[in-house]
Parts: structure tokens; C-alpha cells; sequence
């Protein structure tokens, strides 16, 4: 059964929906970025790289035009930070049914 979560972010609400395998294909290669960006910034690793920046805006733009299709790469990066990422990754991933790894380990589907 599908379940649908509510996302405030950016000063709109978004109804995520699970991800479809090709959208979850999509974004396979990169989701340890996604993961690791914010756990670098709060473990005081400094900034990532920026092609970890690139791939994190690519999840989450991927995820919320499937709830909103007029949001660009453009707008996320102009709403996400450093200190919302993670919460907006593990309301995509847990509404898809993706459980978060620590660091340097790979999403799993329960």
C-alpha cells in the first residue's frame, strides 16, 4: 500500500508519493551524495564537493516534480541548505519505502 507524506519545504507543501523503479533508477548513482552531504556538514567536514551539491538538487528535483512539475534545478537550489537536506532526502526516501544508511552505505528497500 502506498503512502503519501506531506513535505513543507521552500514555502510550498508538496503530497510525495512513492518513487517509481525509473525514477528510483534515475537516481540510484546518486544517492550516496545525497546521504553523505549532510552528515559531512554536521560532523564539521567542511563543505562537500560540488558534485555532491549537484546530485543532492538532482534527488530532490527529480522527487518533487513527480508532486510539482513546474519545480526547476533552479528553485531547489535556491531553498535547499545545509541544515534542511537531510530532512527533505529522508522524507523523499521514506515515503518511496528506502531506509537511510549511516555514511558510506548504500539505501536499502525494507
Amino acid at each position: 500500500m502506498d503512502q503519501d507524506e506531506k513535505l513543507e519545504f521552500g514555502g510550498k507543501v508538496f503530497e510525495l508519493t512513492p518513487l517509481p523503479f525509473g525514477v528510483l533508477k534515475k537516481i540510484q548513482p546518486l544517492l550516496a551524495g545525497a546521504l553523505d552531504i549532510a552528515a559531512q556538514a554536521r560532523a564539521g567536514g567542511g563543505l562537500p564537493a560540488p558534485e555532491l551539491f549537484d546530485n543532492v538538487v538532482e534527488v530532490v528535483r527529480l522527487a518533487l516534480t513527480r508532486a510539482d512539475p513546474t519545480v526547476t534545478r533552479e528553485w531547489v537550489e535556491d531553498n535547499l541548505t545545509l541544515s534542511n537536506t537531510e530532512a527533505v532526502i529522508s522524507s523523499i526516501f521514506r515515503v518511496s519505502g528506502v531506509r537511510t544508511q549511516p555514511s558510506g552505505e548504500a539505501p536499502t528497500v525494507p
